[in-house]
């Protein structure tokens, strides 16, 4: 959550710049185990999508079976940041190798920030 609060930290400069932040979780937001925290109690004010059939992770080709947390699940997500442009080209990645790798902040800002056009 470290990475989304950095990001949420910065979501008014990407809205300035006419982006948008949209996070996609393999938890299920309206149905989290006690010892999840939720979006919105995070404070997460961008959307904050639920994908607990893991369609997104399977379309990305994104699941680890190396890293079977929950075996019925048949692996975890490598954590993935994605900068798409308006027309929907990914024109930044980051694909971590378990689940602490996440891009910097930064790093991420300055990808949108040159799909953007430097705006």
């Amino acid at each position: 959550m470290a990475q989304l609060g950095g990001l949420q930290e910065r979501y008014a400069d990407v809205r300035a710049a006419g982006g948008e932040i949209v996070a996609v979780s393999a938890d299920d937001q309206a149905h989290l185990r006690p010892d999840l925290t939720s979006a919105a109690e995070h404070g997460f004010t961008f959307p904050v999508l639920s994908d607990p059939r893991r369609v997104a992770v399977h379309a990305w080709g994104l699941l680890n079976p190396e890293d079977v947390l929950v075996p019925a699940e048949g692996g975890i997500a490598y954590p993935a940041t994605y900068v798409l442009d308006t027309g929907g080209t990914v024109r930044w990645r980051y694909i971590g190798t378990d689940l602490t790798d996440r891009p910097e902040t930064d790093a991420v800002l300055t990808a949108f920030h040159r799909a953007a056009g430097g705006k």
